[in-house]
């Protein structure tokens, strides 16, 4: 069994986010449409979010809404990860 730690966790998630705005800024794709590789990110960048903070009563309530704050993490991956 594979067990994250919650430090280890906020700590990627706080780099992978700086990394990802510089990456996705430095524009490594040539010819990608502006935004689109920043949209890649963000289902991880939702999904960390709602797993590091314990978001779950706004995830289960505003699913399938425009105000869902976590609208392209899918039940399906969530399963996935809380499974590892």
């Amino acid at each position: 069994m594979r067990i994250m730690s919650h430090v280890f966790i906020s700590t990627y998630n706080v780099l992978m986010y700086i990394d990802v705005l510089v990456f996705a800024s430095s524009e490594p794709v040539p010819g990608m449409n502006d935004g689109t590789l920043s949209l890649a990110f963000t289902e991880l960048r939702q999904i960390l979010d709602l797993v590091i903070y314990g978001d779950w009563s706004s995830y289960i309530s505003d699913y399938g809404t425009e105000r869902n704050k976590y609208a392209r993490v899918q039940p399906q991956t969530l399963l996935i990860i809380l499974d590892k």
